[in-house]
């Protein structure tokens, strides 16, 4: 369940912003909702969307931990400022256009549990029907060209049944061990403002001897590149 923030709890969302747009409201409500067996607390990154920094008048959701930045350090940069905030074992990536589906916290942190191998787990996107929806995760296929990665995801029309290894899995909804972060050096901030952050970040997890693996227990609703930052 939700809690007031603490930096000794186990589980961390770190949600990135810029600025307090319409969007971050139910997201923001629906992570406060969201039923878990495990004790989670919340950090909120915005990201200025002005020369003159963020709006710090805006009254946000109690307990919620938020830090607010002078600039727009993208979706990278983002989480690292939301890494600083615990000592969390667990930390999870939260886009503020994401709806959590009910169990998706539980799946993530579970599976985490189960594979004690895997440094990153993925969840699956779905519509608001429950179908799966792209992308989620794939081969790093060509390995010259990682803006054709997504074209290997076939996990819409053969999802796994169970916890899968993948060579990347999406940074919406992603879990990741906070020793795997902070071994990798956490995802390259200079990919700005949001592109192949998961790509980058995944590959550095496997070379560095780690499993990525997609949850397809864990779902969740996405606007679908709505949270992806831009100069102002």
């Amino acid at each position: 369940m939700f809690v007031t923030f603490d930096r000794g709890v186990r589980v961390s969302l770190g949600v990135v912003t810029l600025g307090t747009p319409e969007r971050l409201w139910p997201c923001l409500e629906a992570l406060r909702e969201h039923e878990s067996r495990h004790d989670f607390t919340v950090v909120l990154v915005v990201n200025s969307d002005t020369q003159d920094g963020p709006l710090r008048e805006v009254a946000l959701p109690d307990g919620v931990a938020v830090e607010w930045v002078p600039a727009n350090l993208g979706w990278a940069g983002g989480l690292h400022r939301a890494r600083a905030r615990t000592d969390a074992e667990l930390l999870v990536w939260v886009q503020d256009d994401m709806l959590p589906e009910p169990g998706w916290l539980d799946a993530l942190v579970e599976a985490a549990e189960a594979h004690p191998q895997a440094g990153a787990f993925g969840s699956v996107r779905v519509d608001e029907h429950g179908v799966l929806l792209l992308h989620n995760a794939g081969e790093a296929v060509p390995y010259d060209a990682v803006e054709r990665w997504n074209d290997s995801d076939t996990t819409a029309d053969r999802p796994p049944t169970a916890v899968t290894a993948y060579d990347w899995v999406t940074s919406k909804g992603l879990l990741t061990r906070a020793v795997v972060f902070d071994e990798v050096g956490g995802p390259d901030p200079r990919l700005w403002p949001l592109n192949h952050v998961d790509k980058e970040y995944c590959t550095h997890v496997r070379a560095h001897g780690w499993e990525v693996a997609l949850v397809p227990g864990a779902r969740l609703r996405h606007g679908g590149g709505l949270s992806a930052p831009v100069a102002g």
